[in-house]
């Protein structure tokens, strides 16, 4: 895995625009937290070399509240934070819209999805939406959270394996 701090060169994607899986945050955190990095984390990583991930717009954030809270607990300076931010940036990731289409607010059969697949499968509703985006995308999830790794394989989404790394 490439060094948070060290961003690929802005505006190369080699990657196609077609995503291959969606990717939660219990692996995209250790790209910055790198104490918690594993070997599947890495091979996650590097997949993106080649592969476009497709996130739900809750990975922003997620990552925002992520990236904050280590900047303010390493007491990282701005040049710093700065790589951390352009690396994120630079990852070949599509959005996913569809529980936010044209507007900053879910729509109400989105609500009704999560929360369903939420109370489903025993998720929280933001591990909810990446199961439900896996669904309806019919991709497989790269996630190394026990209980989104459990929804997935009993609602039938494999899951992403690069070079078959375990969590």
């Amino acid at each position: 895995m490439k060094a948070v701090t060290s961003p690929r060169p802005s505006g190369i994607h080699t990657a196609p625009r077609k995503p291959s899986f969606v990717l939660d945050t219990s692996v995209s955190a250790s790209w910055v937290l790198s104490a918690q990095a594993t070997p599947y984390k890495i091979a996650v990583f590097d997949a993106l070399e080649s592969q476009t991930a497709i996130v739900p717009a809750l990975w922003y954030l997620e990552m925002a509240n992520i990236v904050c809270k280590h900047i303010k607990k390493m007491g990282i300076s701005n040049l710093d934070s700065e790589r951390i931010f352009t690396q994120l940036e630079s990852l070949a990731l599509v959005t996913d819209e569809w529980a936010q289409p044209k507007a900053a607010w879910p729509t109400q059969g989105a609500i009704r999805a999560v929360a369903t697949t939420a109370l489903t499968h025993r998720l929280t509703s933001y591990d909810a939406q990446y199961l439900q985006l896996a669904l309806r995308r019919k991709l497989p999830l790269a996630t190394c959270d026990e209980a989104l790794r459990a929804a997935a394989q009993q609602a039938g989404i494999a899951l992403f394996q690069p070079l078959f790394q375990p969590c």
